[in-house]
C-alpha cells in the first residue's frame, strides 16, 4: 500500500489561486485494489471527511494538457514555464451534495503515481484483479448450493 500526504487546496477558479483554502488530503493505493486511487479529503478540524475513488489512469492522463474525465469527474492541467512537474492538476467534483474544484501540486501527484508503479505497474493490474475474480465467482456458487 502507498500513502502519500498532499497539497490539495479549494480552488477559487483563478489562474493565481489567490484565495484557494487549503484542505488536508491523504492519497492511497492499494495492490487489492490497482486501478484506483482513493482520495480523503479532511474538512476543518474536526472528523469530517469526503472520499472519492479516481482511477489511477484518469490522474495520469489528466497530467497531459488536456481535459480528462466525464460527468462527476474532470481532471485537467494548467502549467508554469519551467518544466513538466510545475504547475496544478485540477479535479473537479460534482455530487448531489455540491461541487467542488481542487488543485493539487502536479509534482506531487507525478510522484505518486510514479510511487504507485512499484505497487502495480501500469498495464498489469489485471494481473492483481485475477485471484479476486476467482475468490468472488467460489464465493457466489457457494452461496447458490
Amino acid at each position: 500500500m502507498l500513502l502519500a500526504d498532499l497539497r490539495v487546496s479549494i480552488a477559487d477558479g483563478s489562474e493565481t489561486g489567490a484565495s484557494a483554502l487549503p484542505v488536508p488530503t491523504r492519497a492511497t493505493c492499494r495492490a487489492s485494489d490497482p486501478y484506483a486511487v482513493e482520495l480523503k479529503f479532511h474538512s476543518g478540524g474536526g472528523e469530517d471527511e469526503g472520499v472519492w475513488m479516481l482511477g489511477r489512469d484518469l490522474l495520469l492522463d489528466g497530467l497531459g494538457h488536456r481535459a480528462v474525465g466525464e460527468a462527476d469527474v474532470r481532471v485537467w492541467s494548467r502549467g508554469r514555464t519551467g518544466g513538466k512537474n510545475r504547475g496544478f492538476l485540477y479535479l473537479s467534483l460534482s455530487s448531489p451534495v455540491g461541487d467542488a474544484l481542487m488543485r493539487f501540486d502536479r509534482g506531487e501527484v507525478r510522484s505518486f503515481l510514479q510511487r504507485s508503479r512499484q505497487i502495480v505497474e501500469f498495464s498489469d493490474e489485471h494481473l492483481h484483479t485475477e485471484v479476486q475474480w476467482s475468490e468472488l465467482e467460489a464465493n457466489f456458487l457457494r452461496s447458490c448450493n
